[in-house]
């Protein structure tokens, strides 16, 4: 497979981390170190990105039926489940968490949108194509593209009122991203 057909595959699978890390941005509103918000965002989106990728082409022929049939399922539960507790959380008008550093809703979050890059190794696998390149690759592109995320998310809130409005957003666009990965799936 060509650079440029890897460069857009990855492309389509970072979008999903450049949404979750806006929310990631929307998110910290009063945080003095979006700077290192945007970094871990990368990295763990694009170490995800990376990692389910090389999985998905060394497991390929356990779990090739299994992602096909339930990944997208698994993305979206995730996904509204983490958005319906922001939206939760908006309207009790609770204290936001400035640093990204609840690891395991990071975890899940990073894990939530890198199932289509484990599937997209056992695409690889399936073709007989490398692995190492294009996995670099994908996770460098979610790397930037989670770090942008953070960081235009984290801008967006300096337009007055929208700080306030942060999780309800932020829940609102995690769902959607759900919806939008079930909805491709099916």
């Amino acid at each position: 497979m060509s650079y440029i057909n890897v460069f857009v595959i990855a492309l389509g699978l970072a979008m999903d981390a450049l949404a979750v890390s806006i929310t990631v941005g929307l998110k910290s509103c009063d945080c003095n170190n979006r700077t290192s918000v945007a970094l871990k965002a990368g990295i763990w989106f694009g170490g995800f990105q990376t990692g389910m990728n090389l999985m998905g082409w060394f497991l390929s022929s356990f779990f090739t039926r299994y992602i096909e049939a339930y990944g997208h399922w698994i993305s979206f539960a995730l996904l509204s489940l983490i958005g319906l507790n922001m939206i939760r959380d908006a309207i009790k008008k609770e204290e936001k968490a400035c640093e990204f550093h609840n690891w395991q809703k990071v975890f899940v979050l990073a894990l939530a949108v890198s199932i289509d890059s484990m599937a997209v190794g056992i695409s690889f696998a399936s073709l007989g194509d490398p692995i190492l390149i294009p996995s670099l690759i994908i996770g460098m592109v979610s790397f930037l593209l989670s770090m942008l995320g953070v960081l235009f998310g984290n801008l967006a809130t300096r337009i007055k009122g929208l700080c306030e409005k942060a999780d309800f957003l932020g829940g609102s666009l995690l769902i959607s991203m759900g919806i939008k990965i079930l909805v491709e799936h099916i």
